[in-house]
């Protein structure tokens, strides 16, 4: 709880202090903290090291300006981590993506999937924190023992796990889980030219996600769509209609102030949960 104290200024007036102390990472009783141990992979977690720019290969740097990270050797926040998440012995990297006035960064984690190296952190709302303590490598981030997709879990403070789904890390909190897709073909690289393949291929995308982590559409809470152009909407509710048939589902339509990228007109978010009744 904040402390409330009366302290005096220039001898006359008073004025009330709140004191809030900010606890980085959550105060657990023994008992889950002994649980929270087993869950851990110490292995990996063990094997995690601090880097700089300098120290990163030129092709994660080359991710880092695909994905317009502004990030540098300049930088106040010119740190991250490096590790092994698959187990294959080539390293991941978590590298700050952005520069905010205080706290963590928002980062990415840079890895190679087959042959390329991408941006493994799909699109959500909640920043993919990035917490510095120098003599504490993977500060703040865990590398669990279970997996999905091949690749270890990643709780960050002990608060939120992200599970790999579909090729990318996909955020799992208090029992629901978020995946945001566009159309892009994955094995192609490319956009279908019909807006109405464009739907389909962008529920395909999700449809696989939700499949490595052993759920469906039926499991479905909310769907929420980004759209480029509002003349689009009906014919994407003709093609939502042919996938959710009889499913009681809210779904939100938000049209884009700016492009999703140089190509899509579409991007859904669902929001799942295996509690769902």
């Amino acid at each position: 709880m904040p402390e409330s104290r009366r302290i005096p200024v220039m001898g006359k007036t008073l004025v009330r202090l709140v004191l809030t102390t900010f606890v980085a990472l959550e105060c657990l009783t023994s008992d889950a903290l002994a649980l929270y141990d087993q869950e851990l992979d110490k292995a990996s977690h063990d094997s995690c090291k601090s880097v700089r720019y300098h120290d990163l290969p030129e092709i994660v740097k080359d991710v880092l300006k695909k994905m317009k990270c502004e990030v540098g050797p300049q930088s106040t926040y010119d740190y991250g981590y490096a590790m092994d998440l698959n187990g294959d012995g080539l390293l991941e990297y978590q590298y700050c993506c952005g520069e905010p006035r205080h706290g963590p960064c928002s980062s990415l984690v840079i890895g190679k999937i087959r042959s390329q190296w991408k941006n493994l952190i799909g699109k959500t709302s909640y920043q993919f924190d990035l917490y510095r303590d120098a003599g504490t490598p993977c500060y703040g981030i865990s590398i669990l023992e279970s997996q999905h997709g091949g690749f270890h879990d990643i709780r960050i403070l002990r608060s939120s796990d992200w599970w790999f789904l579909n090729g990318k890390y996909r955020l799992w909190l208090d029992g629901k889980l978020l995946v945001t897709e566009n159309g892009m073909n994955p094995q192609l690289g490319t956009f279908p030219r019909s807006f109405e393949e464009e739907v389909g291929q962008c529920l395909e995308n999700i449809r696989l996600a939700l499949k490595d982590a052993d759920m469906t559409f039926d499991h479905l809470l909310s769907l929420r769509v980004l759209l480029a152009n509002k003349q689009l909407i009906d014919r994407m509710h003709a093609v939502l209609k042919t996938y959710f048939k009889g499913q009681n589902t809210r779904t939100e339509v938000v049209l884009s102030r700016r492009p999703l990228n140089d190509t899509a007109r579409i991007e859904i978010m669902v929001t799942v949960t295996r509690d769902k009744q």
